[in-house]
């Protein structure tokens, strides 16, 4: 197994690397999707490949979006406005921003939990 590489999760020291961290590994995820989306349409099977890589293409982009945003006005918005996707799971990850603190050492807690089930 490779260790390393951009998909291992680091370290954060504060809640701002971590949110960087992850917006740039949501950017990657998402433009792959698109990616697959685009090679499908061009082939001539995009309704299967949506099918499959639907769902996890729009809680990325919500999660991005949710990420874009800077007030807490707007966050509450992006919530009511995305009824595609489940309610309790699009208040769980807006309360992900709202309260980064809890979040970051809640992470941290799995980090440590993880790492030493490896050992």
């Amino acid at each position: 197994y490779r260790r390393g590489g951009t998909s291992m999760r680091p370290e954060f020291e504060t809640p701002e690397d971590f949110h960087r961290w992850t917006q740039r590994q949501r950017q990657r995820e998402i433009a792959e999707m698109q990616q697959l989306l685009v090679d499908a349409r061009q082939i001539g099977c995009e309704a299967l490949v949506q099918a499959h890589v639907g769902h996890s293409l729009a809680r990325a982009t919500y999660q991005q979006a949710l990420g874009n945003t800077t007030t807490d006005a707007q966050r509450w918005q992006l919530v009511r406005e995305s009824r595609d996707l489940p309610t309790w799971w699009r208040l769980r990850k807006a309360l992900h921003h709202l309260y980064p603190t809890p979040t970051m050492a809640v992470k941290r807690w799995q980090q440590a939990l993880k790492r030493a089930r490896r050992r």
